[in-house]
C-alpha cells in the first residue's frame, strides 16, 4: 500500500511539504555539494505526488456539478504558476543575487503549506 492510503491524503501532503521545506533548508544552510544534490533529488520525489493527490482530493471536496470546471481551473493555475514563478524567481535572483533563491523557495513551500491548511479536509459531495 502507498503512504497516502495508509496515512491519509491530507496528512501526507503536509508531511511531504514539511519534509521538502526541511530538505530545502539543508540545501540552503549546509555547504555540501553532494548533500545539496541528494536533498534536491529527494525534494523532487516528495513534490511529485502532490498534483495527483490534489486532483483526487478535489474530487472528494467539490460537488459533482462543479468538479469538471474546477479541475480545469486547478490545472490552468498550475500551468500558469509553473511558467510564471520560475520567471519571477529568476528576476529576483538577478536583482538580489543567487543567495535569494533558497529563502524564496522556502517561502514558496511554506506558502503552499499554508494554502493547503485552508483547503477543507472533507466536503459535502452531492450528486446534483
Amino acid at each position: 500500500m502507498t503512504s497516502h492510503v495508509q496515512v491519509g491524503e491530507r496528512r501526507v501532503l503536509f508531511i511531504y511539504a514539511l519534509l521538502a521545506i526541511g530538505l530545502e533548508l539543508v540545501v540552503w544552510l549546509v555547504p555540501s555539494l553532494v548533500g545539496g544534490a541528494v536533498s534536491v533529488s529527494i525534494i523532487g520525489v516528495l513534490l511529485g505526488p502532490m498534483y495527483p493527490i490534489t486532483m483526487n482530493h478535489a474530487g472528494r471536496v467539490l460537488p459533482a456539478w462543479l468538479l469538471t470546471g474546477s479541475i480545469g481551473w486547478i490545472a490552468g493555475f498550475g500551468q500558469a504558476g509553473s511558467a510564471l514563478l520560475p520567471f519571477m524567481t529568476g528576476t529576483i535572483a538577478s536583482k538580489s543575487g543567487i543567495g535569494a533563491l533558497q529563502p524564496l523557495l522556502v517561502a514558496m513551500m511554506a506558502f503552499m503549506t499554508f494554502l493547503w491548511a485552508l483547503v477543507p479536509s472533507k466536503g459535502t459531495r452531492r450528486a446534483d
